[in-house]
């Protein structure tokens, strides 16, 4: 499952269209497959300022699993695990800061 959404709060400005830009930008997407502990998420997002959250899909926990987090670039991050997780063990959330 993806899923993704804009928090429109107050924002610096108009985009000259008269619409306002949203601050904050969110992706999530399921990972696991119960073979490889490296993921690239591809969330779109265009922007450097990023931060991920892992949760647990069958406890709905937010477990103590830290997967190593790579930027790849404005719009993907790799998430490399120190075990394989199970067939979509995993949702990870990305959110990023529009400057």
């Amino acid at each position: 499952m993806k899923v993704c959404v804009s928090i429109d709060c107050e924002s610096p400005g108009p985009t000259g269209n008269g619409e306002v830009p949203p601050l904050v930008s969110g992706y999530s997407e399921t990972v696991g497959d119960g073979t490889n502990t490296s993921f690239t998420v591809t969330h779109g997002l265009d922007s450097d300022f990023v931060v991920t959250s892992v949760r647990h899909v069958p406890s709905g926990e937010i477990r103590n699993v830290s997967p190593a987090v790579t930027v790849l670039d404005r719009n993907s991050v790799r998430l490399d695990f120190s075990a394989a997780p199970s067939v979509d063990e995993y949702s990870v959330y990305v959110l990023a800061l529009k400057m």
